[in-house]
């Protein structure tokens, strides 16, 4: 392992000693220039320079030698992003520590972070979206709700593919590492045959490993092993040159082990006899029409349509019927704990938008504006299958149907103070209405045991049931100023109003007492920021300033308490919160070859009520990546990503590590061929991903405190491989 680490940092050093022997003064004076990268995530197009919002973009090219495969890959380097999930691929982001941090249950319908891939909404889904054959990816971050409505109070998340240009191009990725990891993608793009109007985009790829968790109950070296596949086809049709209709069809599917829990939090190595699963399978379509032939204005139509199965699951007692209270196989012990969630996801959603053409004006008061109306609904259908056997309730088949209507109007409109100056406005209003039904079968009666199969038997009775319907007005808005202090300078400030609506906790049926709420209500979020650009005459460095400060007024945070032996995880309105910090970001291309990138975000986040701080929320992230990459020839990048410790959750003072980590990649490319060996975590440094609290600690025992009720899982370790990309 040694050896590999010098091996690298020496063949590093030989590419970097090799972009020296050509760095000459000629050189220098040809500087290179930054890319002008544009920002789609918004109402409008607008360049990233211009954009009067803390924003963060990768460019096709930017992501070109990051290794990054999956959206997470990218989560270190971008200031004030935080990430929870399960397993393989997580789903559930944060933002200034705003945002949900599980996928077990009790989060809201509307999540804080939306998650886009070109129309489709991936919103607590989206962790499955390949980066391969992409355009650039936008982190937008403040209240975007007055452009999106609900599932945008953090901000937005969009990955835009490679668009049906008609271009006939084709590229290929192969890359193998450690853990058995294969990655595969394949692009091709043109023209249907004779016919110019018509473009297509095939976009496929396919990755696969086996995990580092090995599970010794079942003697399995893969108990988490992954299997995913991510396809895209886009079709566009151009009927005149102010005109197109594009429709594009994705399928994504993802099957995953997930066994990351161990009751001697011996981290890489568990005790469980039934592993779970996380898989997930995602089908959609989405048609995008535009037409300006009109005078004054364009009209754009997009309708979305997605639907998606997920099956999450996971040994909740993280044993096996051998293991006693001490870790030891006595062969006595008769806990066993199962929790499976099946759920089924539909939406569809339809946007109608009108868009002033450029430079036109209405009134002399506004240069552009935008106008819109939009529709979502959304089902999603659970089966929630619950099992403790050491308890006398301790079965529980939960059947429910979530569903949300709604419907918003919208505006934006922009004026022109001076020649340097400008101010937008944005406006929502947004009705949603929630409906909410569930049946319980509990299984009280464990007096036997089937040994042949291997269950108790027990006889289901009705439980409970419960139908509720929750409706909710809301109000977003912007306002973002502009002013070009010089040519150099730019300064911004701007004002984001938010929400999440009001709704209905799924794990109503183990409501005792009154000790969750059946209901939460709207939270409201007002962002306030002020930042600062800066970009040289040479437009080779660029560096973005800006500090935030945001108030939650009746924060919706997940809870837990336990009932009828099980976890209980509901959403509740628990007082007001303040979140403020800063973030930096600079790019410098300092010659045509070399470049770097620094980021660096701060933040606190707390509750009026109380002096801890929110989970999520990191007092400082940062990141630091310098990169050699000249036409052709050699290349190589290296990155330093860390973060402060930070809560995992709300409800223990758990935190996880602080950590530093180290990437590495050294290639050979040229027009056609490039040829890369890459390391993750090259110095294979053990820090804690996730932390977790298990008040239901081995009930045997009695509940006596003790310190192994917290438990741990340890990120990924050093990864290595070797990539190669063939484009004709």
């Amino acid at each position: 392992m040694h050896i590999l680490k010098l091996l690298f940092i020496a063949l590093l050093l030989v590419v970097n000693l090799k972009g020296q022997t050509v760095d000459t003064p000629e050189l220098q004076s040809n500087a290179y220039e930054l890319p002008d990268l544009i920002v789609t995530g918004l109402l409008w197009d607008t360049p990233v320079k211009n954009v009067a919002e803390s924003v963060t973009l990768f460019s096709e090219t930017a992501l070109e030698g990051r290794q990054a495969l999956f959206f997470q890959d990218l989560t270190e380097v971008i200031p004030n992003l935080t990430v929870t999930g399960g397993n393989n691929r997580s789903r559930y982001f944060q933002i200034r520590g705003l945002g949900e941090n599980s996928q077990f249950e009790g989060e809201t319908p509307d999540l804080s972070v939306r998650f886009l891939v070109d129309d489709f909404d991936f919103t607590g889904i989206g962790g499955i979206a390949s980066l391969f054959d992409l355009k650039q990816v936008e982190v937008i971050r403040g209240a975007q709700t007055s452009a999106y409505g609900v599932n945008a109070s953090a901000g937005i998340i969009k990955l835009s593919t490679n668009e049906a240009n008609g271009e006939s191009t084709s590229k290929l990725n192969l890359s193998i590492g450690t853990k058995n990891q294969r990655f595969s993608g394949y692009a091709t793009g043109g023209t249907l045959g004779n016919n110019s109007k018509t473009n297509y985009r095939l976009t496929l790829s396919q990755n696969k490993s086996d995990g580092f968790i090995e599970n010794e109950f079942l003697n399995k070296k893969d108990s988490n092993q992954s299997e995913e596949t991510f396809s895209l086809l886009k079709f566009k049709y151009n009927p005149t040159s102010n005109s197109s209709i594009q429709t594009a069809l994705v399928y994504a599917d993802a099957k995953g082990g997930y066994d990351q829990w161990s009751l001697d939090n011996t981290y890489l190595k568990t005790q469980s006899d039934d592993p779970g699963e996380d898989n997930q399978r995602s089908k959609g379509i989405s048609i995008r029409m535009n037409s300006e032939n009109l005078k004054d204005f364009s009209v754009t139509s997009v309708t979305s349509i997605l639907h998606t199965d997920s099956l999450y699951s996971y040994d909740s007692d993280w044993g096996n019927y051998l293991v006693d209270e001490n870790f030891n196989l006595s062969g006595t012990s008769g806990y066993d704990g199962f929790l499976s969630i099946d759920r089924d996801r539909k939406s569809i959603s339809q946007e109608i938008r009108i868009d002033s053409l450029e430079d036109h004006s209405y009134n002399n008061l506004f240069s552009k504006w935008t106008a819109g109306i939009y529709f979502n609904k959304l089902s999603e259908k659970s089966d929630i299958n619950y099992l403790d056997n050491f308890d006398d309730d301790g079965r529980a088949d939960v059947l429910s149907d979530y569903k949300t209507q709604s419907i918003s109007l919208f505006s934006k409109a922009e004026n022109k103070l001076d020649e340097n100056s400008k101010i937008s406005f944005g406006l929502r209003y947004e009705y949603q209405k929630v409906s909410f039904t569930s049946l319980t079968l509990n299984n009280a009666d464990y007096s036997s045991y089937d040994e042949d199969a291997d269950e108790w038997i027990s006889t289901p009775t009705l439980d409970s049931g419960s139908d509720i319907t929750k409706n909710d007005h809301l109000i977003g808005a912007s306002i973002n100023y502009e002013n070009n202090l010089t040519d150099n300078y730019t300064l911004f400030l701007s004002y984001n109003r938010g929400y999440k609506a009001a709704g209905v906790n799924s794990t109503s049926f183990r409501i005792i007492d009154g000790a969750s709420p059946l209901t939460f209500d709207t939270e409201n979020v007002n962002t306030y920021e002020i930042g600062l650009v800066f970009l040289n005459p040479e437009n080779t460095y660029q560096a973005k300033f800006n500090i935030f400060y945001l108030t939650r007024k009746n924060a919706q945070l997940r809870d837990a308490g336990g009932s009828k032996g099980f976890f209980n995880y509901f959403t509740s309105n628990q007082g007001d919160a303040r979140h403020y910090g800063a973030e930096y970001h600079s790019q410098w291309s300092f010659n045509p070859d070399w470049s770097l990138e620094t980021n660096l975000s701060l933040l606190k986040a707390t509750m009026d009520n109380s002096s801890r701080d929110l989970a999520n929320a990191p007092e400082y992230k940062y990141a630091l990546l310098i990169k050699y990459a000249p036409e052709s020839g050699f290349y190589s990048n290296l990155s330093l990503t860390g973060s402060a410790d930070y809560y995992e959750e709300n409800g223990h003072d758990l935190k996880r590590e602080p950590y530093s980590v180290v990437n590495a990649t050294i290639g050979y490319s040229n027009k056609q061929w490039d040829i890369s060996l890459w390391a993750k975590n090259l110095f294979d440094h053990d820090f804690t991903k996730r932390v977790f609290y298990f008040d239901n600690y081995h009930p045997d025992d009695g509940y006596i405190y003790d310190s192994k009720r917290f438990y741990k899982a340890s990120a990924d370790p050093l990864n290595y491989g070797v990539t190669i990309n063939y484009i004709w």
